[in-house]
């Protein structure tokens, strides 16, 4: 789902505080002009609106713009980083639903969660 949610990404590599431009219970896109190798292992840590403490997770870093299209000068299409929940994304989709039904009108059986789209 679009939402934007502030993320804490950190790893042996980088640690940024960015925000999401997609989340669901499978992971995430974080926005960033930063990010890590494919493969990396990071822990994340969520600021949901409404929740005195973040949520964290681990992840894996699934998608980054390709190099080539950096080598050659190009701008890529999304600037961040793909990352799949290793574990903890259950709790990050509850949260998020709980928000959500908190400040809209919708009951939150109506809402529903789906991984973003790594690599597209």
């Amino acid at each position: 789902m679009r939402y934007r949610v502030q993320v804490r990404y950190s790893s042996p590599n980088i640690s940024v505080l960015e925000e999401t431009v997609n989340i669901g219970p499978g992971g995430a896109f974080i926005n960033s002009k930063l990010w890590d190798a494919v493969g990396a292992k990071a822990d994340l840590r969520f600021f949901i609106p409404g929740r005195s403490n973040p949520i964290a997770c681990k992840g894996i870093v699934r998608w980054t713009p390709l190099d080539d299209e950096i080598l050659f000068g190009k701008v890529p299409k999304h600037a961040g980083m793909g990352v799949e929940f290793l574990e903890g994304g259950e709790e990050i989709g509850k949260a998020l639903k709980e928000t959500l039904r908190d400040n809209t009108d919708q009951q939150s059986e109506d809402i529903t969660f789906t991984p973003p789209v790594l690599g597209s």
